[in-house]
This record gives C-alpha cells, structure tokens and sequence, in this order.
C-alpha cells in the first residue's frame, strides 16, 4: 500500500499546484472576453470565429500560447491572436549639466519617457540625478507680523547681508524676497472694534498697524540691503486669538510664481518664522467662512495684499502639501521651542519640509538656513505622481555606497554627485474610463523643477473590439447578433453562445459539447445548468467561468481568512489589493515600516524588508535590526576609559587627555543602574574593574543612529570588602585546635570504649567455662611422684 500512498500523494500536489499556479492554463481559460483576457500578461486571446478542436468542441479562447497547444494547434492566425506586450521609448534624453549663462542646467534624465503598459507586466528604465554645481537658489522670508515678533524683526534687520553672504558662499545665483503676515480682519481672529483695528497694540503703549491676511513686501531680489530696509520699515499689527493665519500667507507665496517673483529653474526656499499655532481648515467657519480655499493666487494688481482672505476658508495641510509638490518648493518652519511639536507634525505632511527650533529672538536664523539649506541640497528623493490605486512604482539605486536596493533617496550628496536609479513602473489595474487610458505622469526630485514627463497608454482592450472591427448579422452568431472577437452579442430576444436561443421558443442544443469544459464528462462542471448552450453557475458568487469551472472559494488561507482578507480569490488564485502581495495576500507592500525614523537605510542595513517588518542578519536584532548583539558591537571597552577619567579620576587617560578624547559623550551620575535605568530598551549594561582599586564601576549607554551616544554611570564604585587579617588567621588556628582537641577526644573515647568492650567479653566468657583439676589443660600438679626402678622397698 505504501507506493500508492506515494503516489496519491503526488498526484494530490501536482493538482493543488496548478490551482495556485499563476502560470496554469487555468488562469487564463477563466476568463470569457478578450478585454480581460490580454490583462493577464502570460494570456492571449483568439478571435477566430470558428475556433473548436477536431471533436467539434469548442475551445477556450483564452489560453497560455507557450507550453499549451490549444491556441496554435487549430490554426489561429496571428492577426487573430491578441495579446499586448509592454513598450518603452526614451523621447527626450538630454545629457545631465551645470548649464550656464545661455543654456539651462539639466539635473535630471531622461526628461521623457513614452510607455504602452499592460496590467501585471512590469516595465523599467535607468534614472540619473545629478546636483548640480552653482544650481539658483530663491530665498523667500515669511514672518508673523504680530507684535510678539518684535525682537526677531530687530534683529533680522541685521542679517539681511550675513544671510545673503551665506548663500552666495553656496550659489552664486542667489535671489531673496520678503513678506508678513497677521490673520484673518474678521471675529474672532481680530477683534474689528475701530480703535483696536486702527492700534491692535494700544493696550501695550506701542504703536501697531492694522491687521491684515498677508502682505508680499519685497519680490525676490539679489539686493539684500534692499532686504535690510524693507524688514527695517515693517510696523507690526496683533492679533485676538493665539493661531495665526500663516498657512493662508503660505498658499499665496508657493501658487503666486508672479507675483513673488519665482523663476523657472531655481531651488525655491521658504523660511516660515513664527512663535504663535496655525489656523487649518475648518477654522474659517468660526467666522462664517463656508467656501473652501480654492488654492489659487489672489493678488492685487500690485502683488502685496491677499485680496480674498474674507472669501475662503484657511487652506488644509494637505492642499499645501499638494501646491508644494506641484511647484517643487522647500518649506523651512522656523519656530520657537513652545510650539515646534505642532510643526515637527506639520512637516510630516507637507513634502519637502522641514522643522527647526528659532531661538526667542531669531538670533540664530542664519546658521539654520544655511544648515537646513545644506540638508536639503545633499540630500535628493525621488517622487511621482502615478496614483497608488492603479500603479506601484519601485526605486532601485546605488547611491554613493555603489549597493543596489530598493529605496528612493539618497545623502551625503555635493555638487557634481551623480545618483542612478532603475524606475520599476507595474500597472495594477485599468483605470476605470477609456478616456483615462492614455494620462501624463511625472518623476521628480523633491525641491527640484525638473522632471521626467512619463507619457502612459494602458492596454486595456483588444482591436477586435473596437465598433470597425464588429461583425453585425455574422453568420457565426445565425445572424441574430454581432460577433465581437470571436463572441456573439445577441440582438434583442436572442442569447445562447451562439445567439442559438430564442425568447420564444428553444432550440435543442448538444449537451455533450456545448457545456463541458475540455475533456471532462460532467455539465458545468456538475457546479451549474446548461440552457440553450450556456453555463448558468448554481453558487454565481462562488463559482464562475463558461464552464462553471472556476472554484473562487478555493484560495490560500492565512489564520483561516481567505487571501488573508487582503485581496479577492479569482478561480483558485489570490488576486491582492493594492499595498499586498504574495500567493495568500498575507505580506504588505508597504516598506517605510522597515526605515527607522530619520534613517534612509532599510533594516539598519543589516536585514530586509519582509511583509513590512524587517528579518535581521544572525547578529542583529531589534524592530529595524539596530541592535548588534554579537560581542564584537559592544562598546564597553572602549567607553570604560572615559567613565573613569570622567566620573572617578582614574584610568589611563590624564585630565586633558581625557577632555579630548571624551568630549562628545554625555555622562550622567545615576544612583544604580538597571534596564529600567531611563535611556531606554536599547540600553545596554556594561561592568568593568578599575586596577587602581580592583573595584568594579557600572554603567550603562545607548547608541542611537546620528546622536551622541547616552551613558548612565553609577554614582558609586561596587568594591570588595577589606579582609581582617589577623582575625582570619586566629580564627584558623583556633579552628585547628578546637578540631585537633575533638579528634582526641573522640580518639580517647573510642580506645576506652573498645577496651571495655574486651574485658567485659573476657569475663563473659571466663565466668560462663568449668574446668575440673584433672582436665585443665592449663592445671600442673604440684606435687610430683619419681620411683626408682631399683629400689624393692624395705621390709618390716
């Protein structure tokens, strides 16, 4: 019996194989038009109007052409065939460029790419960016014009030049401009009363002007003394509430090009200083404003004041997000440290943003633009606009480390740095409408006006169906409908597979070939009824198909779930929502999860991305694989020499020494440290022994990726106890004697015992024997008795 459990067992595999399979026949022959046909990419469809095999029985016309004879083998001639393949054509390609004084600087190729896609049929083509050497920078400061930014106005008029002369010392072509703003001049972000509108600031005896939305001040320039006097001039206004209308300024800066002063080709830089919240959408309602922001420049004539801030509502995050993205603009918040959490949350959701702390007089603006400026041009990442719903686009790129990964960005960049990337471009699915199949796309680096314009046509449908190529009245369809790629679409009061069947009256059809699926002998697959030629499914949810022979309830379970409730199961085979993958949907898409905050290396570098989490290297573990558990990550050894010198005066390092070489670690005094020591779970415990006392010192550090590492010292050395000498040795010898006096005794007492023992056995058995004179071995008479032999006696 065991060869044929062997053999049951074979049999059983090869069948659940090619249900699962997506290259099986199976998954193309489920489907019953053409249209749906060629979006499979191993799928063709054929037109023929007579299409069966030698036993008259029909065929399906959707099959696998490669290893499956079906198509080929009963003479479907190629323009019968259809099945689309993907196409791409570079038609733009102009070599990376600083550019000069005639010509534009070419940061990114291609610029355009042409693509004819089909669904589940990935495409790909190298991307090269560049950052160009001496790219134009445009600088626009927008400050809060309410009174509490008094000292950042003073001491910003000072730095109009260092600002500049930073800037210039990163780009020669270099422009900055300068705007305020207050809020909304409506209750009950303005208190509209005439004397507060005319001196918002009356009650602080200072003098203020009235409240207004924005007001552009100076358009970009390269004249910073310009900029000094226009800062200088500025009267500052108030305000009722505590947030601010800075995203309404915002949306005028980014969406007004003219009006600002904006050029084509530059890196284009906001500064938004302010120590006060922002109003979002929503907010307008509180004074009755109903219309939404419309996001569209509303400027006077002159281009200064914001003339329907009274119309439209604030803007929402997310309408400023998508107007940074479309003209590639770099968002500095500049705020002071009570509100730079609501920024850093800000920043989170507009592109190409950053959030920095300002000091309380914005003393130190100019070293943050410059930092910032620095991150932001060594640092490219790559977007696109291809909607989620209907494209996953991938990036692969070396960076600067020459390792191929998947990733969209790259650091560490300077001027002339050449970053490649291969683009991997998938269509999902089609787009709902025809008229959408043909869209204009882009790649972009964020912060950057250059782009790759992707021109995309969707294969979506076969030339077989187009109204030219219809047949009316066919023959094939007894010339009761119109045959469209090798299928009858009936006229009215007809249906059948062949338009066979009348509403009227039946027609006797063939059940022995009409309504069996290739070589089986059950109708419909004993899942369905046949009428007039066609397979009506009895469970239409669960079972499809011509032939009723697809099972959709038959997938891949995950903890019991279909597909693992992440996609939709289609005749034995899993097809996935968007953000899943895999044979049962169970692993996601998604691979920012596997990034740790602020880090662009997926895992640590040291793992990949599996279903969204991160599977470690053998020595690393940890949500992101930071943690190196092998002995050789530790750095005990190497900090123990600064925890001494530091904390305890001792080591090998002297007093400078020790200033030099352990300047960049922060030591802090703990009373005992432990696991729960405060640093936190990447915490690990080192213990060491200081030679000049043969103490052991604790402590504990953390390394976080681009921070000083954080040590917890305990306050005080563990040290063995001073052994008492003399005490040990008296107590020894005493112990040896007390020991000897015992084993004496004890000696002593057994000899006595022992010897009692004998004696009283000796008695025992003196007392218990009898011994008569005669028979006493050990008895001598005496009195002895000699007679002469020669002696006869005496007579009397």
């Amino acid at each position: 019996m065991y060869p044929f459990k062997i053999l049951a067992l074979f049999i059983l595999t090869a069948y659940f194989s090619s249900c699962v399979s997506e290259d099986s026949p199976g998954v193309c022959t489920r489907h019953s038009d053409c249209a749906s046909c060629i979006q499979t990419p191993e799928c063709k469809w054929c037109s023929k109007s007579d299409f069966h095999g030698q036993d008259k029985k029909p065929l399906p016309r959707c099959n696998t052409v490669e290893g499956h004879e079906q198509l080929g083998g009963f003479q479907c001639g190629k323009d019968q065939l259809f099945g689309h393949k993907n196409e791409m054509s570079i038609t733009r390609d102009e070599s990376l460029s600083n550019g000069n004084d005639d010509q534009k600087a070419v940061p990114i190729q291609p610029q355009k790419v042409s693509l004819r896609m089909r669904v589940n049929d990935p495409v790909q083509f190298p991307m090269k960016y560049k950052e160009v050497e001496d790219y134009p920078l445009e600088l626009y400061y927008l400050m809060d014009g309410t009174f509490s930014m008094k000292d950042d106005q003073e001491v910003l008029v000072g730095l109009g030049d260092s600002i500049g002369e930073r800037l210039r010392n990163l780009t020669s072509k270099y422009r900055q401009g300068f705007g305020t703003f207050v809020d909304k001049v409506m209750m009950p972000y303005v208190v509209t009363i005439k004397n507060y509108l005319e001196n918002p600031c009356s009650t602080k005896n200072h003098t203020c002007t009235r409240p207004y939305g924005f007001k552009n001040r100076m358009n970009l320039s390269n004249n910073t003394k310009e900029f000094s006097n226009v800062v200088k001039n500025v009267v500052l206004s108030g305000s009722s509430d505590l947030p601010e209308g800075g995203l309404d300024a915002l949306m005028q800066v980014i969406v007004c090009e003219e009006q600002i002063g904006w050029s084509q080709q530059a890196r284009r830089l906001v500064i938004f200083a302010t120590d006060a919240p922002f109003h979002f959408a929503g907010d307008g309602k509180l004074g009755g404003l109903l219309v939404p922001n419309d996001g569209k420049c509303h400027m006077d004539e002159k281009g200064e004041y914001y003339t329907h801030s009274l119309k439209y509502d604030y803007p929402s995050m997310a309408q400023v997000n998508s107007k940074a993205k479309e003209h590639s603009t770099n968002i500095i918040f500049a705020v002071t440290s009570d509100e730079i959490d609501d920024y850093r949350r800000l920043t989170s959701v507009i592109e190409g943003s950053k959030s920095t702390e300002l000091a309380s007089n914005s003393s130190n603006i100019v070293d943050l633009v410059e930092e910032e400026y620095l991150k932001i041009s060594s640092t490219v990442e790559i977007k696109d606009s291809f909607p989620a719903e209907y494209f996953k686009v991938k990036y692969y790129s070396k960076c600067l480390d020459n390792v191929e990964r998947e990733r969209r960005s790259c650091e560490g960049l300077q001027a002339g740095s050449v970053v490649e990337f291969r683009v991997e471009i998938e269509l999902i699915k089609c787009l709902e409408r025809k008229e959408q199949w043909k869209q204009q796309y882009r790649i972009y680096a964020v912060g950057v006006p250059d782009s790759i314009e992707i021109d995309v046509e969707t294969l979506c449908d076969c030339p077989c169906e187009n109204p030219e190529n219809r047949i009316p009245n066919s023959s094939m369809c007894n010339r009761k409908g119109t045959e469209i790629c090798g299928l009858c679409e009936c006229n009215e009061n007809y249906f059948g597979k062949t338009c066979e069947c009348s509403a009227d009256a039946g027609r006797s059809i063939d059940l022995s070939t009409a309504c069996k699926y290739e070589n089986s002998t059950e109708i419909c697959s004993g899942r369905g009824n046949c009428l007039c030629g066609q397979c009506t499914c009895i469970e239409s949810e669960r079972y499809s198909g011509s032939f009723c022979e697809c099972d959709n309830n038959n997938c891949v379970r995950t903890n019991g779930i279909e597909c693992a409730g992440n996609g939709k199961c289609d005749c034995g085979v899993c097809k996935c929502n968007h953000g899943w993958e895999g044979v049962g949907c169970a692993c996601s898409t998604v691979r920012s999860t596997c990034f740790e905050p602020e880090s662009e290396e997926e895992c640590s570098g040291h793992g990949s991305c599996v279903c969204g989490k991160c599977q470690c290297k053998r020595t690393y573990n940890g949500e992101y694989c930071e943690q190196c558990v092998h002995e050789s990550c530790y750095k005990c050894e190497e900090l123990k020499h600064c925890v001494q010198c530091k904390l305890y005066g001792t080591g090998i390092y002297n007093p400078a020494e020790c200033e030099l070489s352990c300047f960049q670690h922060s030591i802090n005094r703990v009373e005992v440290v432990s696991p729960v020591s405060g640093i936190g779970s990447n915490e690990i415990i080192c213990k060491a022994e200081d030679p000049s006392d043969e103490c052991v010192f604790i402590f504990s550090y953390v390394a976080l990726r681009n921070k000083p590492i954080q040590i917890n010292a305990q306050n005080t050395k563990e040290c063995p106890p001073i052994a008492p000498i003399f005490w040990i040795l008296a107590s020894v010898s005493g112990l040896v004697i007390l020991i000897g006096l015992i084993l004496l005794c004890v000696y002593k007492a057994y000899t006595k015992i022992q010897i009692k023992r004998e004696f009283a056995a000796y008695e025992d058995e003196r007392v218990g024997v009898v011994w008569a004179k005669e028979t006493n071995p050990l008895y001598n008479n005496p009195v002895g008795t000699f007679q002469n032999p020669m002696y006869a006696g005496v007579d009397k």
